[in-house]
């Protein structure tokens, strides 16, 4: 028996709707006008009087989960871990590559360096750059990692080489090929 007031009960006829209702089969609600409802509150009425105001009404609710949702059903809690870490390395992926495609080439080296773990001044002496520069490319890479990761100014996650080597240590095949 589950029992909880109307926000859980709603909560979970969708999600039963979502898993187990074919395309032709409906939701509906069971609409109570207030009054109706202060008065069967009050008094404990639990019937329906017929021309009461109480009226069912279809819910639209969207179909395109379903196939995904019912895919789950069946599926371990480790299975669905799994899958869910899948899609998270996908969308870290694409992040990362985002970031790549709209830097020029020596950006990109140097994101390639910070992704080993390096220090931006190391960055600088590996590459023989001067550290202004290095600090020039790192600026437009954490404001891309910001666009890319949707992280507004000021916000408490902090952008900086620790950040860049999380993210795109996986994302190089070789990294230690920096050229």
């Amino acid at each position: 028996s589950i029992s909880g007031g109307r926000r859980l009960m709603t909560f979970l006829s969708f999600s039963a709707a979502l898993l187990y209702f074919e395309t032709p089969d409906e939701l509906l609600h069971l609409y109570t006008p207030e009054s109706i409802k202060e008065r069967d509150d009050y008094n404990g009425n639990m019937h329906i009087a017929p021309g009461d105001g109480r009226r069912l009404i279809a819910v639209p609710f969207a179909r395109a989960a379903q196939p995904f949702l019912a895919s789950m059903v069946n599926r371990t809690p480790s299975a669905t871990i799994q899958t869910q870490r899948e899609q998270q390395q996908r969308e870290e992926h694409q992040r990362c590559q985002q970031v790549i495609d709209a830097l020029k080439d020596g950006p990109r080296r140097a994101l390639q360096a910070l992704a080993q773990g390096l220090h931006p001044d190391d960055v600088a002496k590996m590459l023989d750059l001067k550290p202004s520069t290095i600090s020039f490319y790192t600026t437009e890479i954490y404001q891309l990692c910001r666009n890319a990761w949707d992280i507004p100014p000021g916000q408490r996650q902090r952008i900086d080489y620790r950040f860049i080597q999380i993210k795109f240590a996986d994302y190089f095949h070789d990294a230690y090929n920096i050229s």
